[in-house]
């Protein structure tokens, strides 16, 4: 498979600066000066319904250009493919894989969308402060900046939204169509009580089951349509806030101490499926394969 290089590119390492100073680059990475170049930047990955609307209109038009370009089409469909091409046992149901395998992806990802535009970051959504209403939250306007409401009967196709049915399809690959949603309107979501009690979790096989079958599986299921299913989820947008979520929430816990931060992952000694990368590779943001350093805002 090939691999995005984008974590190497370095727009914005000529913009003029003063040693010491923080500032971002054309690429909206954080930056700080020495010696008048920009060093350590981190990219800053935000939470969607935190982020301006040119913002969150730019995640949106980008990915949209990314599955219908014929430009970047191929490239698009052999990444999105990726996920539902591994067993959902290995990448769902082992905790040797779950979290370091989603953050490789998240990566690979990012490094394709930010080819297209290298403000790019993938979004997250933090929705704990609404867990009951979630399905009122601003992330399903029917808005330029929203990804779309609930799908309508008799197929569950969105018809609204950035993502409505005629304007965005899933590939031929996994049949076509158009993106559909099935809420689950009596579903509750982990609320910020939840998400406060798994961040003090001190044992990790506690903390990574939770992470994986409180927030990860329900959020699948409680949106339904095509994220309730292996083969299409990694085609629908909200797939990439939920596990922006998950792995900000990996990093929180990560960055209580050393010890967390290298838990567990350090010993395993086989290569993340579809990827020649360990799962001890990823367990730095600010050291991640490229170069790259992550910062959740």
């Amino acid at each position: 498979m090939k691999v995005y290089l984008i974590s190497t590119f370095l727009a914005g390492i000529n913009v003029p600066c003063k040693d010491r100073e923080s500032i971002t680059d054309q690429c909206e990475r954080k930056c700080r000066c020495k010696d008048g170049d920009l060093v350590t930047c981190y990219r800053v990955r935000k939470e969607f319904t935190a982020m301006s609307l040119t913002e969150r209109r730019r995640f949106i038009d980008v990915l949209k250009l990314a599955a219908a370009s014929p430009r970047y089409r191929s490239d698009y469909e052999i990444l999105t493919t990726l996920h539902s091409r591994v067993p959902s046992k290995f990448l769902h149901h082992m905790p040797q894989i779950f979290l370091p395998w989603h953050r490789w992806y998240l990566l690979e990802f990012e490094n394709f969308l930010r080819q297209i535009d290298c403000r790019v970051t993938i979004p997250y959504w933090n929705w704990s402060s609404i867990s009951v209403h979630w399905t009122q939250g601003s992330v399903w306007s029917p808005a330029p900046y929203g990804l779309g409401g609930n799908g309508v009967l008799p197929a569950r196709c969105v018809i609204d939204g950035p993502f409505r049915k005629n304007e965005f399809r899933l590939p031929w690959c996994v049949g076509g169509g158009c993106l559909k949603r099935d809420f689950n309107y009596s579903c509750s979501l982990p609320n910020l009580e939840d998400t406060c009690n798994l961040l003090m979790l001190e044992n990790f096989t506690m903390f990574e089951k939770a992470i994986r079958e409180q927030y990860h599986t329900k959020f699948h299921d409680c949106v339904g349509g095509n994220m309730a299913h292996h083969a299409t989820a990694s085609f629908t947008p909200e797939f990439w806030l939920l596990h922006g979520f998950i792995d900000k929430l990996w990093t929180a816990w990560q960055r209580k101490s050393l010890a967390h931060q290298f838990e567990f992952y350090t010993n395993i000694r086989f290569t993340l499926p579809g990827s020649d990368k360990f799962p001890w590779e990823f367990l730095d943001q600010d050291s991640l394969p490229g170069g790259v350093r992550i910062l959740y805002e």
